[in-house]
């Protein structure tokens, strides 16, 4: 009796590395970034964002690769609604507190939790970069509101 994938599947390229694909939560086929030398690998893969897109953890890939700073800029653009001192004081925060330290990180590596960012200690704490951050963060396309911070530090 064979047992079949009921979430993407595994396939073997012309090369002989394994492809994987899978649907996103969004309806769409997506293919894995890389192909895998074993077939035991890229089922491992597919498992595992199986469980990311279970758990509510899957990130969208394109939009991972956008920038911190990039996304805040736009939000701030978007916002419907308000004043001119607003989006001037906004648009300082982002350059003063969030562009120096982690503007030019993709969304898609931001996973530290808020709570247990050492700002201090990375020159970036304080008050005004917390209420930077709070200005724009609600609107983070792909994760919940308590995650900010690059992976690798700050």
């Amino acid at each position: 009796m064979s047992r079949r994938r009921h979430f993407g599947n595994v396939r073997q390229r012309a090369s002989g590395r394994w492809q994987v694909r899978y649907r996103g939560p969004d309806g769409l086929m997506r293919s894995a970034p890389e192909t895998f030398a074993r077939k035991v690998e890229a089922q491992r893969y597919l498992t595992l964002l199986e469980s990311q897109i279970t758990r509510g953890e899957w990130i969208d890939p394109a939009r991972a690769e956008v920038t911190v700073g990039d996304y805040a800029d736009r939000w701030i653009s978007e916002r419907a609604g308000l004043r001119p001192r607003t989006v001037e004081l906004y648009r300082w925060l982002l350059r003063r507190h969030i562009d120096p330290w982690i503007g030019d990180v993709p969304l898609g590596k931001l996973d530290t939790p808020l709570g247990d960012l050492d700002l201090d200690a990375c020159g970036c704490g304080g008050r005004s970069w917390r209420c930077g951050v709070r200005a724009w963060w609600p609107g983070h396309p792909s994760r919940p509101p308590d995650r900010l911070g690059p992976a690798a530090g700050h």
